[in-house]
Parts: structure tokens; sequence; C-alpha cells
């Protein structure tokens, strides 16, 4: 299916026999997609290309397009909802990706290694005293609160607490893993006693989480799960995010043996339970693989493995104190780790990787979500522009009927004026015959027919003044507002064929490509 480019867009066709690209690029190139179809073609930068193709990234000026067609496609799926009162919430371009933990758990040192750059500052000391999103772009560029504010719609309750000067955006250039695809949130280390935040710390924790894809719950060895406000976070998160926390044991390499290793999973598994929601059967560990056999091959690696089997191992460390920290034992400080990151000698297990695959998947969802809501709104605003056009047919068809019943009533609203002078033109002899003799006094005919004209005054001028109401009342009944323009009309076609004719073949085209990256072909049948 890969190199079936039939009936798709010329920005997704891919050369004959080409190698499929990697599925972050897919997944990347498809949400890249359906963001330019809500926020909207920029004209002469998405508009035709040279050959008139539609081309993104065309310099051309987008000129090949009527001009009604191509002011549809510049205003996008998001303005043209709006515009039709069609709910719209666009879908997300990037997996959020909110880390909690306290202080000194690793958080940014994990953004640090997934990114594969120093873009956090970390050390012993409180180092993120504010909120810090990393995300990918084209340069290294560093970004204020407002300006925050402004690239994220979805953080404006953070404004609203007070939070805007805490806020930061770091831009990174690096394609490392599927970086471009994540947006990873580091929050400050949570800590207790006389500490004070320079914002409301949980609401704006509480906030974020209702705003992230996934929760990391990052607890180190040193403090145990034993930070009240850190339980106090978890506990209301719990309410309303359960399902997207992920609790981890961080730095479980510091740990210098099995036996403390696995107290402190023991403590860590009741603390949690006892004292939050959260049900844990067993929490995993991660710790950063840096050690440079880690990008080894397999072969080499297993080599490795087994040159290390032979190596003596060291002494154990002395006894200590259960309340002196934990630092790294000269058995670890030197242990190498394999291609998937687990340690060669009697290192814990690490589930690194299982925490990047739950990225992956993360992804997987948001593409799959994203196609989604896509179709679903762009078939939700072609039947509300049928809709739109179906009413003003109605409309322009009930006013016609309207307006031809007020005229027949205004016709026939004549009838009884004519009635009553027929009457009286026939009592004066000017019908049938010369005028009769006039009376003594001379107002009425001799032979006292006067009788009639009298008898149909009051009825005829009674019948006039009805008929005129009721057709007054008729012609004011037409509904004017829906019954579109020339104009309006050809408008609303416009946006109904772009959705029909480029909207919704360019979404089933990249389900087509999401489906090529997995070796899939629709089903015929």
């Amino acid at each position: 299916m890969g190199t079936r480019d039939v009936g798709r867009p010329p920005e997704l066709a891919s050369p004959l026999g080409a190698p499929s690209p990697p599925p972050g690029c897919t997944n990347e190139r498809i949400l890249r997609a359906i963001s330019t179809l809500y926020a909207g073609a920029r004209p002469g930068v998405d508009g035709p290309g040279p050959r008139g193709d539609g081309t993104p990234g065309s310099a051309r000026p987008a000129t090949a397009t009527p001009t009604a067609a191509r002011t549809a496609r510049e205003l996008g799926l998001r303005r043209l909802c709006a515009q039709f009162g069609v709910p719209c919430d666009p879908p997300r371009r990037k997996v959020s990706v909110l880390l909690l933990g306290t202080h000194s758990s690793g958080k940014s040192s994990f953004v640090n290694w997934y990114v594969g750059e120093q873009v956090q500052t970390t050390g012993v000391a409180v180092e993120t005293q504010g909120i810090s999103l990393v995300t990918s772009g084209r340069r290294r560029e560093s970004l204020g609160g407002q300006a925050t504010l402004q690239l994220y719609e979805a953080l404006a309750p953070l404004g609203r607490l007070g939070a805007a000067h805490a806020l930061s955006t770091e831009v990174c250039a690096s394609r490392a893993r599927l970086f471009p695809l994540l947006t990873f949130i580091d929050t400050p280390g949570l800590v207790d006693g006389g500490f004070e935040y320079a914002f409301a710390v949980e609401d704006c924790l509480d906030a974020l989480a209702r705003h992230a894809d996934l929760v990391l719950l990052f607890f180190d060895p040193h403090s145990q799960a034993l930070c009240d406000r850190m339980l106090r976070v978890v506990r209301r998160l719990c309410e309303h995010s359960r399902a997207k926390l992920r609790p981890f044991l961080s730095k479980a390499d510091a740990i210098p043996t099995d036996a403390e290793r696995s107290k402190v999973l023991v403590q860590l598994t009741q603390t949690l339970t006892s004292r939050t929601p959260i049900a844990l059967r067993e929490l995993p560990c991660i710790y950063l693989p840096t050690s440079p056999c880690a990008a080894r091959s397999p072969p080499a690696a297993a080599a490795e493995r087994a040159r290390a089997a032979d190596v003596r191992a060291p002494a154990e460390p002395s006894p200590r104190s259960p309340h002196t920290p934990f630092s790294t034992s000269a058995r670890y400080a030197n242990v190498e780790h394999d291609e998937r990151g687990r340690g060669l000698v009697g290192a814990p297990s690490n589930h690194v990787n299982e925490l990047c695959a739950e990225f992956e998947r993360a992804v997987e969802r948001t593409v799959q979500a994203a196609l989604e809501q896509a179709k679903a709104d762009a078939a939700a605003l072609r039947d509300a522009a049928l809709r739109r056009l179906d009413g003003a047919c109605a409309a322009r068809a009930a006013n016609r009927a309207r307006a031809a019943r007020s005229l027949a009533l205004l016709a026939a609203s004549a009838l009884p004026p004519a009635l009553l002078c027929a009457c009286a033109l026939g009592e004066a002899g000017w019908l049938g015959g010369a005028a009769r003799a006039p009376r003594a006094d001379g107002f009425a005919p001799a032979d006292g027919d006067a009788w009639l004209v009298d008898a149909l005054c009051a009825p005829c001028v009674g019948a006039l003044v009805l008929l005129h109401v009721v057709a007054q009342l008729s012609w004011r009944t037409r509904n004017v507002a829906a019954e579109l323009g020339c104009e309006a009309v050809g408008k609303v076609e416009d946006v109904a064929a772009w959705v029909s004719d480029d909207v919704i073949p360019t979404l089933d085209a990249l389900y087509d490509e999401y489906f090529a990256q997995s070796g899939v072909d629709r089903d015929a049948v």
C-alpha cells in the first residue's frame, strides 16, 4: 500500500519503490496536515504550487483557484465551524507530558536525556522554580510567560491563577526519538516545610494535569513518597485524571543493593496505596542509561555481558545508617548498559524503554483521535452548510408563496369597491339604459331602488379594510433574513464543495498513509 498513490494529494504521494518513512515522520506529517486544515492555508504559502496542485510550502501566490474557494481554504475548519455554529475543538498537534515529582527526583534530567540536549538546568539545588515547557521547533529559542500563553491557548487558566510570570517555553531543534511530537511540561520540585512558591503551585499543577495527555510521577529513593505536598497533589489529580497517572521510582540505580531496592519499593507502594487512591501492584524503576554501551549493537553487548560475567564482583559497601542519603555505590557507578538500557552486572531492571513505548502509544492515540475528530468536524460542517442552503431554498419558496398570497388578497380587495361602483352607476342610469327621473328632492332615483346601494356600502368598505389588513400581515410574515442573497449562497456552496471535494479526500489519504506505515491495506469488502 505504501506504493499506491492513486487518489492521494500530491503532497502525500511518494515515489514508486521509495522506502516507507519512519512512523514518527508519518505521524508528524499527518498531525501537521490536520492542523493546517483547521488553521487555514496561508495565502501565497500554502496555496497551489507551481502546477496548481495545492502542494504546501509553495511560494507561488494562490491564484489558480476561484476567489471564494480560496477564501474557504484560507479560513480553515475552525473559523468556518464558528461561522456556521458548529462546535469545534481542534485536535492537538503534539502529546503533552506533565512531569511531577519531589525535589531532585530527576524530572529535568529525564527531559534532557530524551531530547538529547542540555535544555533544562539540573542539580541538587532547586533549579526549576517555575513551569517550563520544552517543545520542538526550527531553532533554539526561549519564550517568556506572555508569549507562552499566546502560544498555548489551553494554558489560559494559569494566567487567571496569576502564574504567567512563572511560565516559560524552551524551543529546541532536536529530532531525537519522538520529541517533535511531544511537549514536556517540567514543574518545580515539591517540598514541604516553609518553602513558598511564587504562585499557587497546587492549583496550577491541577490545571496542567487536566490539559496533559500523560502525567509522570517521579518518586526518588531519598523522599520515598513522604512529601505531604506531593501526596496532596496526587490525591487531587486522582479525582479527574487517574487514567493519565504513571508513577515511577526514579534514580533506581542509586540504590546500592537489591535488598534495599526491594525495601524502598515496598515502602513506596504501601505509602501510595494507603494515602492516595492509586492502586499499585508494582512500581516500575527507571534510570537514565548514559553509558556508551547503550548504543552498541546486540552482538557487542552480548559479548560484553559474557566478559562481565567473569569479572569478580567488588566487595559489598559498608553498612550505613537508614537516615544516610543514598549515593551511587562503586559497584554501580561504572555499570554498563545494553542496547535496551538494562545493566549488565547487577543493575536494577530499567523500565525507561517501556516509558518511551508509552509515549509512542500516546502519539498513536493522538493521531487516531485527530483523524477521527477532523473527519467528524468536516462532516458536521458540510451538513451545516447543506442545511443552510436547504433552509435558504425553503425560505425563498415560502416567501414567494406569501408574496403571491398578499398580491391575491390585494386584488380581491378591489372587488367590493367595484361592486359598489357598479350598483351606483346602474342606479344612475349609466348601466343598462337611460337615467331614471329624480325625485322631488333630487337626492335619489324616483323608483325607490336606492336601498341596494345603501345596503352594499358598509359591507364593501369592511371587506376592503379586512382584505388590506390580511394582505399586509401576509406580506410582513416573509422571512427575509433566512433568504440568502446570491453572493451568500455562492459562499455557502463553496464551503460545502471545499469540504466535500478537498477536506474529506485529504483525510482519507491521511488515513491511507497512517495504515501504510503499519503495512496494512483497507479491506475492499
